[in-house]
């Protein structure tokens, strides 16, 4: 075997290793991390760059996309954006006010029982997506986390905190309803 290709075997190896004892959310916060880093030369990211292309990790869309600075509506949070500065967490919609059910007693006077149709304590809900209530859903506080869409069939609206562009009238230009 050749030099090269046991160096490659070596650093395949190497890479197997690291991402199957790295969660995706390290991977990120290093990559992240080391892009920031003063001491990075661009040659460095550059051909970290040309490598992810060439492997189909990075698609072409995303030269595309930094490169874009025509703004768009979002047709889901309304709020307008680049696709540059797009990315999993720059949509938000927070949850709306909260709606509590308290149980519904019913008395039968003919056998004397009392029933209830509903558990024995207050439940409490959101009333934009009747989600329960729990530890995680109050810190969070969030309806919806994700990318901008000028795309309406990306969106599930529900006219109370996620609304179409008519129902909050925007007067962006007409939304894309499918592709």
């Amino acid at each position: 075997m050749s030099f090269t290709g046991a160096t490659h075997s070596e650093a395949m190896g190497v890479l197997r290793y690291f991402l199957n004892n790295t969660t995706a959310q390290e991977l990120q916060t290093s990559v992240l991390s080391a892009l920031s880093h003063q001491t990075l030369f661009s040659k460095d990211v550059e051909d970290l760059l040309a490598a992810l292309e060439r492997l189909g990790i990075v698609p072409p869309l995303a030269r595309t996309a930094i490169s874009e600075t025509h703004p768009r509506h979002c047709v889901r949070c309304h709020n307008p954006y680049v696709e540059r500065d797009n990315g999993l967490r720059a949509c938000r919609i927070p949850h709306t006010d909260l709606q509590l059910t308290v149980p519904t007693v019913q008395a039968n006077s003919a056998t004397g029982t009392i029933s209830t149709t509903a558990r024995t304590h207050v439940q409490r809900k959101f009333s934009c997506c009747n989600a329960p209530v729990g530890v995680d859903v109050t810190v969070q506080g969030m309806h919806f986390v994700g990318r901008h869409t000028t795309l309406t069939a990306n969106v599930v609206y529900n006219a109370i905190n996620v609304k179409t562009c008519g129902e909050r009238g925007c007067n962006a230009t007409r939304p894309v309803s499918q592709q």
